[in-house]
C-alpha cells in the first residue's frame, strides 16, 4: 500500500538530493549540450546501425521510450488509485498481499526499465565530469563484453557507487531500495508470504549477494516507497531539462551546441535548434 505520510517523509529526504544533482550536473558536465542529449535520448541505432547515407546515431523516444511511457501509465494509475491518506486505516491480509504483488510488478517495471537505467547512468556520467556516452548499451547476456554492462551492474557500480562522493544520502537510498536478490526473486517467482513477511527461495547463506532470508511487510513498504520516490524525482529532474535549455537557447539564436564523441579520435560538432513556433528541437550540422 502507498501511504501519503510515508511518501512525504521520503520526498523530504530525497528531493533536495535530486535538486542538488541537477545543479551539480549542469556545473560538472563535460560540454554545455550534454544534458540536453540525455533529455532527447541520443543513442546508437542498434537495430539499423549501418543504413547507407544515414547517421548510425538517433534522437527521440524510440522503442525504449514508448516502453517507458507504457509502464509509466501503469505505475501512475496505481499511485493515483492506491494512495492511503490515513495510515491508521486497517486493510485485510488478502488486500495487503494483493497490493504487494502489484507493487512487486512495479518494482520490476522501474528497476528493469531500459530508459530509466540509461538516463540515470548518463546523468551520473555528467555528474562526474565524463562525456555523454554515445555508445551506451545494456548487455543482452551476462558475458556480453561489448555492452556497458548488465542492468544490475550498471545500477550498482556505474550509478549507485558513482554518486556516493557527491550525494551520500541518495547513494544510501539507491543501496537500500535496489536489491538484486529481491529483483531476481520477484522476476523468477521465488518468494512466498508467511505471517506478514516475504520469504525468498533464492536465499543462500554462502552467497553475499543472496543472503537475505526474509523481510517483513514493513521492510517491503520502506523499499517500495523509496523506489517510488526515486522514480518520481527522476521524472521531475528529466522534466527540468527542456525548460532550462529553451531559456538558454533564446539567448543564443535558438541554438545549443553539442559534440558527438564516438571515441577519442572521432569528435564532431553539431547543434540542436529550438523551433519556438513548433515547441520542438531539430538536429542540425
Amino acid at each position: 500500500m502507498l501511504y501519503l505520510s510515508k511518501l512525504e517523509e521520503v520526498t523530504r529526504r530525497l528531493k533536495p538530493e535530486f535538486e542538488k544533482l541537477f545543479i551539480e550536473v549542469l556545473n560538472n558536465q563535460n560540454h554545455i549540450g550534454d544534458l540536453l542529449l540525455v533529455y532527447h535520448n541520443f543513442s546508437l541505432n542498434t537495430k539499423f546501425p549501418n543504413l547507407k547515407g544515414y547517421s548510425p546515431y538517433i534522437m527521440g523516444l524510440g522503442f525504449e521510450g514508448f516502453s517507458e511511457r507504457t509502464h509509466y501509465e501503469f505505475i501512475d494509475t496505481y499511485r493515483k488509485n492506491n494512495l492511503i491518506k490515513d495510515q491508521s486505516i486497517l486493510v485485510s491480509n488478502s488486500i495487503e498481499e494483493l497490493s504487494i504483488q502489484i507493487e512487486m510488478l512495479i518494482y520490476l517495471k522501474i528497476w528493469e526499465c531500459d530508459l530509466f537505467i540509461k538516463k540515470i547512468y548518463q546523468i551520473v556520467q555528467l555528474l562526474n565530469g565524463k562525456a555523454y556516452d554515445w555508445n551506451f548499451t545494456i548487455a543482452k547476456y551476462n558475458n556480453d563484453k561489448s555492452a556497458t554492462g548488465t542492468r544490475q551492474k550498471i545500477i550498482r557500480e556505474k550509478i549507485r557507487d558513482n554518486i556516493k562522493s557527491h550525494l551520500p544520502i541518495l547513494h544510501e537510498s539507491f543501496k537500500s531500495a535496489y536489491n538484486p536478490q529481491i529483483r531476481n526473486a520477484i522476476a523468477h517467482s521465488q518468494y512466498y508470504f508467511l505471517e506478514r513477511s516475504i520469504g525468498f527461495n533464492n536465499f543462500d547463506h554462502k552467497n553475499k549477494y543472496s543472503n537475505l532470508n526474509r523481510i517483513t511487510f514493513e521492510d517491503w513498504s520502506e523499499i517500495f516507497h523509496k523506489t517510488i520516490i526515486i522514480y518520481n524525482e527522476y521524472i521531475l529532474l528529466i522534466n527540468k531539462i527542456n525548460p532550462f535549455y529553451v531559456s538558454l537557447a533564446k539567448k543564443q539564436n535558438n541554438k545549443i551546441p553539442f559534440i558527438m564523441k564516438k571515441d577519442l579520435n572521432q569528435i564532431k560538432n553539431y547543434h540542436l535548434e529550438y523551433l519556438p513556433e513548433k515547441k520542438r528541437w531539430q538536429w542540425i550540422d
